[in-house]
């Protein structure tokens, strides 16, 4: 799928590419490979944008050997915090202390591991004044901007990496560009139709963008920009040619095919079809701002009840927010599957797909739902909108039950929408028994596959049921003989929060999965909470492929376990953890998982009554040593409170 340019973000940072750098002795080793004695491996980036470490300033070979880095847990953090060409690259969004692991390994096999101290800053705060809508006269007004793509600051062509950067927009003449039509002039208190043929000379977006595109996109030197060098035609008609990269400069898209500039629209509702070489990457600002809410049509349905739906990632998944029963919705989709959907005419659904432009979708609904043309609408009346908050939108279509809730206000649910079942809090020992056990990489779409699946997103027990369906056909009914046994003695004498120690002696059981790594994919949290609601309460794996997985295990009640040492538990093999609780309310990471021998089998409700630590532990034959990488204090009340729904119930 072609990546798109996110929307201008007007961010209240500064770009920080070089961070501030601490100095650690050398770290022993018994080989070769050692970390250099005045090395840099603690540093300070603000969030949002880049900090470099070259990592040939940090290890060394003293016979001389290449050397070779991997990130090792690079499973804790975005996608930008990586090791690349030599350096270690960390890019996190949000603030806080990370602690990414670097392996040198030389050519001759040896290795040894440095652990980097990584403060993340949150970004400084501008002046909220110079963002609000303002007619007053002004030579040039400073604003900071990133420019992203998938989220990604990119580079200028001239190589400004365009994060948290401080721009100061000055005044010009949009003539000079032969864009007078975009002309501001004065308002009735900000709002709505201009009042006056007064031109507000002061900067707007569209200042700023023209600025940007000739210094940053183009080129060209400070001194020529905003002398309208490149006016509306030129802009439309320039194509770079060239790749427009990410802050670590690799290629983000190349900007050959559309302009650098394609505006239409008014100068109170302007819309971007093309802006720095792609195509439709800004979204239109009313008043030169970016609109909330406009008072009109869109107002008008949200106060008579219309449901408006923000843009998902859910078309891979099939997540396509099914329409209520014997309503009319009007939706676009990236992909038009048989299974898109959610339809189930057998089922009594019913969707169909049409093309269609803006005007003629609205014309449709004006008739009926009957397919209508714009063209066959007479005495159509084209207003201009203007920015307006409406709390009436929220009266009528949300209850509000914010301080005065009604426990019996039944939910009024559709006949494929089910409870979640209710999920234990995890006991002081936990005992697991395996129900996947698999080699090479479990992806998000075998934990739980697109298509058809997604029409059961609202009914747990019956998505659960397409779990691991296209790799391992037995894996539902083996978690599910497991969680018959461990429902409800799961849930008896359990720790009713997080803060509570609970029993010593008391055993949670359950299932686990095993596999070298698991989560690459799509993002869909059901890939996490299927496995819970067959009864998981773990995952073993030597490597996560992506944070946002193991956020979504953790969320539902599931240990991320990892190991480094090779895998091999087999199906119906059984894994004691001894006071798993205790070591999340320590603060601890380190696991022991010790591998029981067959003496060990649960069969019925009341063995999994009758568990015992003492006796779980005679009966260990090997330890496995695992780790709960970095846990936030709330992470690890979530897992010992069961899943992310029980903490907010009961925390």
């Amino acid at each position: 799928m072609r990546k798109r340019i996110l929307s201008l973000l007007l961010a209240l940072t500064l770009a920080l590419s070089a961070g501030v750098f601490g100095v650690i002795p050398a770290l022993a080793a018994d080989s070769c490979v050692s970390v250099k004695a005045d090395a840099v491996t603690t540093g300070e980036v603000v969030a949002g944008s880049l900090l470099e470490i070259k990592l040939s300033d940090v290890f060394e070979d003293t016979d001389g050997h290449t050397l070779t880095y991997t990130l090792t847990n690079a499973a804790q953090f975005s996608v930008q915090t990586k090791v690349k060409d030599g350096s270690l690259y960390v890019s996190e969004k949000d603030p806080g202390t990370y602690t990414p692991k670097v392996k040198a390994t030389c050519s001759d096999g040896k290795e040894l591991t440095a652990t980097f101290t990584i403060t993340v800053k949150e970004a400084p705060h501008g002046l909220d004044a110079q963002y609000n809508y303002d007619e007053t006269p002004a030579k040039e007004v400073t604003v900071y901007v990133t420019i992203s793509n998938d989220g990604v600051p990119i580079r200028g062509r001239d190589g400004t990496v365009l994060c948290h950067k401080a721009i100061t927009v000055p005044y010009f003449d949009l003539g000079r560009y032969n864009l007078s039509e975009y002309y501001r002039y004065h308002t009735e208190n900000g709002e709505g139709k201009y009042i006056d043929e007064n031109i507000v000379e002061r900067p707007t977006g569209l200042h700023l963008y023209l600025y940007l595109l000739e210094r940053y996109f183009i080129g060209l030197p400070e001194e020529q920009c905003c002398k309208g060098a490149y006016p509306r035609d030129a802009l439309a008609s320039f194509k770079l040619g060239e790749d427009v990269c990410y802050m670590d400069e690799t290629p983000a898209y190349t900007a050959d095919s559309f302009a650098a500039l394609t505006i239409t629209g008014s100068p109170t509702s302007l819309y971007m079809a093309n802006f720095w070489g792609h195509d439709e990457n800004l979204m239109y600002f009313v008043n030169h701002e970016y609109p909330l809410m406009s008072q009109g049509i869109g107002s008008e349905l949200a106060v008579a009840g219309v449901t408006m739906r923000p843009c998902i990632c859910g078309p891979c998944f099939g997540v396509t927010d099914t329409p209520a029963n014997d309503q009319l919705s009007i939706r676009h989709v990236t992909r038009n599957y048989s299974t898109r959907e959610g339809s189930k005419p057998g089922q009594g659904q019913m969707a169909a797909v049409c093309l269609m432009d803006a005007r003629s979708i609205a014309a449709t609904v004006r008739n009926g739902g009957r397919l209508t043309a714009a063209t066959e609408l007479t005495n159509v009346e084209y207003r201009n909108l203007h920015h307006h908050f409406n709390e009436k939108i929220y009266e009528h279509q949300i209850y509000d039950n914010y301080g005065h809730a009604d426990p019996q206000v039944e939910l009024v649910k559709g006949p494929n929408i089910a409870d979640w079942p209710e999920m234990a809090p995890l006991k002081e020992n936990i005992l697991l028994k395996v129900a996947g056990s698999y080699q090479g990489s479990v992806t998000t779409d075998e934990l739980v596959p697109s298509g058809e699946a997604s029409s059961y997103r609202s009914n747990p027990e019956k998505i659960s049921g397409f779990t691991m369906i296209s790799r391992d056909p037995q894996y539902v009914p083996t978690a599910k003989a497991i969680r018959v046994l461990e429902a409800a003695p799961n849930l008896e004498q359990a720790p009713k929060t997080s803060r509570d120690a609970g029993d010593p002696n008391g055993v949670t059981f359950g299932s686990l999965m095993v596999s070298d790594q698991i989560g690459d994919g799509s993002s869909r949290e059901q890939a996490a909470s299927c496995q819970k609601v067959l009864g998981g309460f773990a995952n073993l794996a030597q490597e996560y492929s992506t944070k946002r997985y193991r956020s979504n295990l953790i969320n539902w009640g599931l240990l991320p376990l990892r190991t480094e040492e090779k895998l091999q538990l087999p199906v119906g093999t059984y894994v004691y953890i001894e006071g798993i609780r205790s070591l999340l309310r320590s603060g601890a990471s380190e696991v022991e998982l010790n591998v029981l021998d067959s003496h060990i089998q649960v069969e019925h409700e009341a063995d999994v009554r009758a568990l015992h630590p003492a006796e779980l532990k005679a009966h260990s034959v090997q330890i496995i040593h695992a780790t709960l990488d970095t846990l936030t204090e709330e992470e690890r009340e979530i897992l010992m409170s069961g899943c992310l729904i029980n903490h907010y119930k009961n925390d």
